[in-house]
């Protein structure tokens, strides 16, 4: 095949998936990152680079034909101000050495989160944008960056909007996830009540979007499309928290039904408070146990609790996408629920002493 695909933020979760893919399927794998290669990557050419850097930027995308563009700051802590730079500046100025190298395709990973609150499910890609929170509000402006330019014309150029993503490797929303119940085990907590209901959602395992960006290489079915990327089944937010307490082994001592009104009502309350209310106090609860649990089962240090406010915000309301235009496209689903992916994704982490063997 001897096409070359340059893959942007390589040292993170979804990067790596990606690389490994398009290795297996015979491309040329270019990887680059603002720090030295980690050791989970394959052997491959590696360009350490910052995206703010734009004559850096220009050099290395010489000879690409496709560029993957992954990087970005996803951390609900970080300033409006440094997200803008990264998540915004970055994908302008990579984009820019994309047109001026003339890469033929520019494949740029946003996120479903610029929705918002949903006005209706499931969201296509034309519902409204409306994001709940900075890093959204960043992807949506990197979208607009695309859109806008002056030179979009000159590049064939596609955008995946993923759900939230889960897998293994995920750390940051993994670590908020897993870290609860894994403390509540710590603590000797065998039973918790269980929910039903809630507020409806699709999640995203991240083998599907790898996959489905795999899928868009130099595919002309692609090209100048915005594609969500979800699961089919939708599930309750109920039923994820059973999961999670499940699989921790904390079973249930009763059943209690969870309205989407109390979902919403308690997420827009603790949005409003400070962060040091809403999440500080939760934050430094986890956070203090975690360290007692990484210690007690010699745990990999960098998975690691890190809870704000912001995050609240996929509490309220649906959070549900058609996948119909990627489907069209030609693109099969293999994750079709959390519902039978999250115990093989946790069996991971214990494995590799990311968790502790918290099971039953």
């Amino acid at each position: 095949m001897n096409k070359r695909i340059l893959i942007t933020g390589a040292n993170g979760f979804l990067a790596s998936y990606i690389i490994n893919e398009a290795r297996q399927k015979g491309y040329t794998v270019v990887a680059t990152d603002t720090i030295d290669k980690k050791e989970h990557l394959p052997d491959i050419q590696f360009y350490k680079a910052d995206l703010l850097d734009k004559n850096r930027l220009t050099e290395i995308t010489k000879n690409i034909d496709v560029i993957v563009h992954c990087a970005a700051i996803f951390d609900l802590s970080v300033s409006k101000e440094r997200l803008y730079q990264v998540n915004v500046i970055g994908t302008k100025n990579i984009f820019e050495a994309a047109i001026e190298n003339k890469v033929a395709q520019f494949i740029h990973i946003s996120s479903c989160d610029i929705y918002g609150a949903l006005k209706y499910i499931p969201a296509g890609i034309d519902h409204p944008k409306n994001p709940k929170n900075n890093y959204a509000w960043s992807k949506l402006q990197a979208e607009e960056v695309i859109h806008n330019h002056h030179d979009r014309d000159k590049i064939q150029w596609t955008i995946i909007r993923p759900s939230m993503l889960y897998g293994p490797r995920s750390a940051y929303v993994a670590a908020i996830l897993f870290s609860v119940p894994c403390v509540l085990r710590y603590l000797g907590v065998k039973k918790l009540p269980y929910f039903t209901g809630g507020t409806k959602v699709t999640l995203v395992h991240v083998e599907d979007v790898a996959g489905s960006v795999v899928f868009s290489l130099l595919n002309e079915r692609t090209y100048n499309k915005i594609f969500n990327i979800a699961e089919e089944e939708v599930i309750e937010m109920g039923t994820i928290v059973e999961l999670l307490l499940k699989n921790f082994g904390i079973k249930p001592c009763c059943t209690l039904p969870i309205s989407k009104f109390f979902l919403n009502l308690v997420s827009s309350i603790l949005l409003a408070l400070p962060n040091c209310l809403s999440a500080g106090v939760l934050s430094f609860f986890v956070v203090r146990f975690w360290k007692r649990i990484v210690e007690k089962y010699d745990l990999k240090r960098d998975f690691y609790p890190k809870l704000h406010k912001e995050f609240y915000s996929y509490f309220f309301g649906d959070r549900v996408f058609s996948i119909d235009d990627i489907k069209k496209a030609g693109y099969v689903i293999k994750h079709k629920s959390i519902k039978y992916s999250l115990a093989q994704t946790l069996d991971w982490y214990r494995e590799n002493k990311w968790l502790p063997p918290f099971k039953d």
